[in-house]
């Protein structure tokens, strides 16, 4: 049975995140970055996109972000297409399968055995 103390860990008053939200966590560069990404570009960089050939649909300047990322990395830029990869697509499973559909035969050293009584095979 479970001790009924481990049910509320945190005494009445105290607080289960006593340190608070992590220094940085409003104002650092992350929470900067995605404020600014998510504002409506500028008049030049709608601008510039149109010069382009590309329109916004959300009007937002991660999607001018996304369009000049692709542009580049369509243009053979590697770090751009590792960038893209890096951030949309899921990392690769290495799973290993150890089954097989026939029986492995595995040989071992006689340990001194006579060699009229063969190898041990496992299977």
């Amino acid at each position: 049975m479970r001790k009924m103390t481990n049910l509320k860990p945190f005494k009445k008053g105290q607080s289960g995140n006593p340190k608070g939200r992590p220094k940085g966590a409003r104002d650092g560069l992350r929470a900067h970055l995605n404020r600014v990404l998510q504002k409506t570009p500028d008049k030049t960089a709608v601008e510039i996109l149109k010069e382009l050939g590309v329109s916004l649909d959300d009007e937002s300047n991660a999607e001018g972000v996304a369009y000049v990322l692709l542009r580049k990395a369509l243009q053979g830029d590697i770090q751009a297409i590792k960038l893209i990869f890096d951030q949309t697509e899921q990392p690769l499973k290495q799973n290993i399968s150890l089954e097989t559909k026939d029986p492995v035969q595995i040989y071992l050293p006689d340990n001194g055995r006579s060699a009229e009584s063969g190898p041990e095979v496992y299977e």
